[in-house]
């Protein structure tokens, strides 16, 4: 469990960097460019898909190093994990663009509302593709969809009340620094304990039940 709570550190903090830069690059690739807000949106999520599947994507293949000495086959853990992220970006940014009809820094016009509804399908559906290939291969695979969202719930609301909240009114950031790259790394910093240690707990039950801890 250990090994695993650290490989998921390294992949939130590093993965956040790295899918901040990404998401930076195609933002200011069209910024000032006058475009019709349907269009607008249309980008704005397809660049939050694109961004959370790179995320995705350094997160599971970092879990993989160490869930493939333990879990027979696991090729499709990484693959499974940024399909899951990016298409929750999707729909998450699609949804939450809607609403606030956000910018695209979005710095200015996050709202509870848009909190809410963006969150869920972050939370559903990273889990839901994970669970679709370990449901072969463990018994009792529904746990970890269970475990998958309340770990995503509680690091995700955490995060946002730390970084978003906390950090904002102590003046270590401005609302304008949302979105960048140390935002996205300080969200997987104080994210990083909690996902990866309720996470960690419900993989090691899977695999002791078949034989194998993750210790």
């Amino acid at each position: 469990m250990l090994w695993w709570v650290l490989a998921t550190s390294v992949g939130l903090v590093l993965g956040g960097a790295v899918a901040a830069t990404v998401e930076g690059a195609v933002r200011r690739s069209w910024y000032g460019v006058a475009m019709p807000e349907a269009e607008e949106v249309l980008k704005s999520t397809i660049n939050v898909g694109a961004m959370l599947a790179v995320w995705g994507a350094i997160v599971g293949s970092v879990q993989w190093t160490v869930l493939r000495r333990r879990l027979d086959r696991a090729g499709w853990w990484a693959p499974a994990t940024a399909a899951g992220w990016g298409l929750a970006g999707v729909f998450a940014g699609g949804l939450s663009a809607l609403l606030t009809d956000l910018t695209p820094s979005g710095s200015d016009n996050i709202t509870l509302l848009s909190l809410v509804v963006g969150l869920v399908p972050f939370v559903l559906l990273p889990g839901g593709d994970q669970w679709l290939g370990l449901r072969r291969r463990v018994a009792a695979a529904a746990r970890w969809l269970w475990g998958s969202v309340g770990a995503f719930f509680l690091a995700g609301v955490g995060g946002f009340a730390v970084v978003r909240g906390g950090m904002v009114s102590a003046g270590w950031l401005t609302p304008y620094d949302f979105p960048s790259v140390k935002v996205f790394v300080l969200f997987g910093v104080v994210m990083a304990p909690v996902y990866g240690a309720v996470t960690g707990l419900v993989m090691a039950q899977l695999l002791r039940a078949r034989g194998t801890t993750t210790s």
